[in-house]
Parts: C-alpha cells; sequence; structure tokens
C-alpha cells in the first residue's frame, strides 16, 4: 500500500489505524457472544487480527521514526520509544 502524496509510512498508517479502530468499535456486539458460546476459535481470531494490525502499526511507526531522525540520532531510537511507552 503507498500513496506518494500521504507517503511511504503514512500509507500504512492510515489504513491500520482505521481497521484497527472498526475492529474495536465492531468486536465488543460479538465478543459476548463468543464468550457465553465459548467460542476459542473465534475470541482467538479476533483477538489475532487486532494483534496483528498492532504489530503492523508499530512497525510502520518505528520505520516512521527512523526516516525522521538525522543519521547522529538514530541510535536514540530505542531509548526514545522505551520512554514513550513507559509514559
Amino acid at each position: 500500500v503507498y500513496i506518494e502524496r500521504v507517503g511511504r509510512r503514512r500509507s500504512w498508517l492510515i489504513p491500520v489505524q482505521l481497521a484497527c479502530a472498526a475492529l474495536m468499535a465492531l468486536s465488543p456486539a460479538f465478543i459476548n457472544g463468543m464468550l457465553q458460546r465459548v467460542d476459542v476459535g473465534g475470541l482467538t481470531a479476533c483477538f489475532f487480527a487486532l494483534y496483528l494490525l498492532m504489530a503492523t502499526q508499530d512497525i510502520a511507526v518505528d520505520g516512521w521514526a527512523l526516516t525522521m531522525l538525522s543519521r547522529r540520532n538514530v541510535g536514540y531510537a530505542s531509548t526514545c520509544n522505551t520512554i514513550g511507552q513507559t509514559l
């Protein structure tokens, strides 16, 4: 997925964030039913899809951060990521 006008990283981030939002907004309607039926396969598929989307977003954000940092500051990317997640 690449839209030149949006940029390489945001071309991934925007659709992934929209898919995550849609999945999180729509899944509560189905999860209660899955819990009552003890549908382990359905729950696993739902959470697998969510985690896959979140991992894709994480990779795109990391790549975006590396392209924004100057070569001199690339070593600080991991530190900034760790501090940001802690906060």
